[in-house]
């Protein structure tokens, strides 16, 4: 154990002899002896081989031995510090360990491989560990041999990192309160040494890589680059914690690798993504400890760009981990047991980012640590899905069917009929309800198809409710005439885009019945029309403040502009999305007669990615004829990309979501529908079958179900959360609840 120099209790002098063991020194000039026990009684002039500076040494820049530490020792006349008593406990930490009861010419090299905090090898081996065992065949355990390769192999790279960490910083780390013990920092080991142990620690590593198949061994060397320029991106960028999640899960693609000879992508890149997510949360936790000293020695990290907005981003890092682990488990077949593994790493991280004090060193080092247990979770469900495999179908096959009919006919009662013609069933012609002089005019305004106007709908529902005052509902009155605009809004968007495309829609099997198209209505007509949806519209927008009013009209430019893009760029789903989720800006506007950006900001970007999903699931149906015809789409942009594109929107539109819920402080019925919002996205994304017209149009009216999971929440969701906050004066008491976050002088945070 290492050792405190305290002050002399006896004013004599005493000698001492070293132990056996203690390594013969010759006394230097600028050194004094001292005596150093374990928590010691003294520090008296002795003679013996271990020294401290005296205070001509200390002020000339004599170093200490690697006994005394570089932090300085007291003297007879001097009381230590605090921090020098914490400092004498072990180079990388306050309390000793283990690796202090080593023979002392070895410690160096333990602390300099953080051998006594498994913690970083245990985050770097799980990546490893999900990836073998969702490439074990259903009924198999996961290999055995090739865990404990990986296992190995974990301990000895991580290692190699922490070296090729500790040489790059040796400087820096000296100015920084939690690495100045560090071997290297501390002037323990020359450069000279650690690159010598950096050979040999590289090359027990380059002896485990050489034990898998060559597909491995090449993507395995692959990864050296990343571990080497790691430590140098937090001097030239203000992600490196994006540059150490690249690192860190390589091993999501080499388990996969190591097992079937190559890589599937649909499996493991998702699987990478989510661990690179995963990282973003945990090492931002970790940075934080630093965040001060990061700051004033000029070293870059997520903590410090992303400030005050850190709690919210690793809150969409983490929605966008549990998404992704989602989607790779429907993309791997896996069953019930894998999702509550995900399920479970879910709650443990909405737990840490709801609790963590990122003003508290310790604690966020705590939950940084606790990172294991998230890990464990998904290897634990993965196991337990591939073991029960035999005896459990994947959850697709259990689940999906029953979701498939419940889903699919609760969107055709929307849709205005009961069975879809597309399954042997009669269609029931909603547009028979309405007079025959009216009814081409519904069919433009597609009233017999309310989907559209539920898309149209859920983002201003969501702002109202999020700017609600707290001890309330949402104010009925707005949602009734948002719904009201929406409906003749989304008409009129409707007849401008049937008066542009009424010479291609006759060319496209869909389309070609619609009102223009087959002659029903005049061009004149449907100007006429037109005019009219128009003005009452601007009328309804006048009923607003000011500010919703302002946003309302700034509006009208997307709507018209929208039937062009899809002749003009590939991306016309985007432009769509700009229009579509307007309504984020202009409910919150309508409550509060001005926008809190901090809300609306990652709200409507969530909406735009989730129109990004459900509009090109919807492109698909047409991208045959509109091939043909030269309309272009994201569905024939992204070709075989398609799922995907789709599921990295999907994961950033609940990750926005997620954002969107700290930034208002609002708890756990909110995150609870966003869960809910993204389980069924993942859902509709693992089980769409694109080349179907009829799936992809059943998954595509789908979509109300997901406004619908993040306005209702889970039941009975938000409008009781809302309506109890106002008794409360703090989230609701969750271990997950996040700290209130002021939004507007007249708000609170939603409970």
């Amino acid at each position: 154990t290492e050792t405190l120099a305290l002050p002399a209790v006896h004013d004599r002098s005493w000698t001492w002899e070293p132990p056996a063991w203690a390594p013969s020194r010759t006394p230097r000039e600028g050194l004094t002896p001292f005596l150093a026990l374990p928590f010691g009684v003294g520090a008296l002039p002795i003679t013996g081989s271990a020294w401290q500076p005296d205070h001509a040494a200390k002020e000339s820049g004599a170093k200490a031995d690697c006994r005394s530490w570089e932090a300085g020792s007291a003297t007879r006349s001097q009381e230590p510090s605090g921090e020098e008593h914490r400092l004498r406990q072990g180079p990388d930490g306050p309390a000793a360990t283990w690796v202090d009861r080593a023979p002392p010419s070895l410690q160096p090299y333990l602390h300099l491989i953080r051998i006594d905090k498994p913690i970083g090898t245990w985050l770097l081996a799980w990546p490893c560990f999900w990836s073998i065992a969702l490439a074990a065949p259903p009924g198999a355990a996961p290999d055995l041999r090739m865990l404990a390769l990986f296992g190995t192999g974990a301990v000895l790279l991580r290692g190699a990192g922490c070296t090729i960490n500790d040489l790059w910083d040796r400087d820096l780390d000296g100015q920084v309160a939690r690495t100045r013990r560090r071997p290297l920092a501390a002037g323990l080991l020359t450069p000279r040494q650690a690159v010598a142990f950096l050979g040999l620690q590289l090359s027990a590593g380059l002896a485990i890589l050489l034990q898998l198949n060559t597909y491995s061994r090449v993507l395995g060397a692959s990864s050296l680059s990343l571990v080497v320029v790691y430590p140098l991106m937090k001097r030239v960028f203000g992600w490196p914690q994006l540059v150490l999640g690249m690192a860190f899960n390589w091993g999501a693609l080499l388990g996969w690798a190591a097992i079937h000879g190559a890589c599937d992508w649909s499996v493991v890149l998702p699987l990478y993504g989510a661990g690179i997510l995963w990282t973003l949360v945990y090492d931002t936790i970790y940075a934080h400890q630093d965040q001060e000293d990061d700051a004033k020695i000029g070293i870059r990290s997520t903590a410090l760009t992303l400030g005050r907005h850190s709690r919210a981003a690793m809150w969409s890092f983490a929605a966008g981990t549990v998404g992704l682990l989602g989607f790779t488990g429907f993309q791997a077949g896996c069953g019930v047991p894998y999702f509550l593994g995900v399920a479970s790493a879910g709650v443990h991280l909405a737990w840490q980012l709801g609790t963590v004090n990122l003003d508290d060193r310790a604690d966020c080092g705590a939950k940084f640590d606790s990172n294991k247990w998230v890990g464990a979770a998904v290897f634990a469900g993965t196991v337990a899905d591939r073991v029960l495999g035999v005896l459990l179908p994947p959850a697709t096959a259990v689940a999906g069917p029953i979701l498939e009919k419940g889903i699919r006919n609760l969107s055709r009662v929307l849709e205005g009929s009961t069975l879809s013609p597309a399954h042997g069933a009669p269609h029931i012609d909603e547009l028979a309800k309405f007079p025959s002089q009216v009814r081409p005019y519904a069919a433009l305004a597609r009233l017999d198809k309310p989907i559209g106007t539920w898309l149209l709908l859920w983002p201003c529902f969501w702002s109202i409710a999020l700017a609600a005052p707290a001890g309330s509902l949402p104010d009925v009155g707005l949602l009734i005439s948002f719904g009201i605009g929406a409906t003749v809004l989304r008409g009129a968007g409707c007849t401008i885009n049937d008066l542009c495309d009424r010479d291609l829609d006759g060319s496209v099997e869909r389309t070609r019945s619609r009102p223009l198209a087959a002659g029903d209505v005049s061009v004149a007509q449907a100007i006429a029309f037109l005019a009219l949806q128009t003005a009452v519209g601007v009328g309804w927008m006048a009923s607003l403040n000011p500010s919703a009013l302002q946003l309302g009209l700034s509006s009208l430019g997307l709507v018209a502009a929208y039937p062009l893009m899809k002749r003009i760029t590939d991306w016309p789903q985007l432009f769509l999305g700009f229009t579509f989720n307007w309504g984020a800006m202009m409910g919150w506007a309508a409550v509060h007669g001005d926008c809190d950006w901090n809300v609306v900001g990652p709200l409507y970007v969530a909406g735009i990615f989730w129109t990004l999903v459900y509009d090109t699931i919807y492109a698909n149906q047409d991208k045959e004829d509109d091939r043909e015809i030269g309309v272009r789409s994201s569905a024939l942009a992204l070709g075989s990309a398609n799922r995907a594109a789709m599921s990295a929107f999907a994961a950033a539109s609940v990750a926005g979501l997620a954002a969107t819920g700290v930034m208002a402080g609002c708890s756990g019925p909110y995150f609870g529908g966003v869960a809910a919002a993204g389980a069924h996205l993942a859902w509709q994304l693992g089980t769409v079958d694109l080349g179907d017209r009829a799936d992809c149009g059943d998954k595509f009216r789908s979509n109300t179900w997901v406004g619908a999971a993040v306005f209702a929440a889970p039941s009975p969701g938000i409008f009781l959360c809302l309506a109890i906050r106002g008794l409360l004066t703090s989230p609701v008491s969750l271990p997950f609840s996040p700290k209130p976050v002021p939004l507007h002088p007249t708000t609170t945070s939603c409970a």
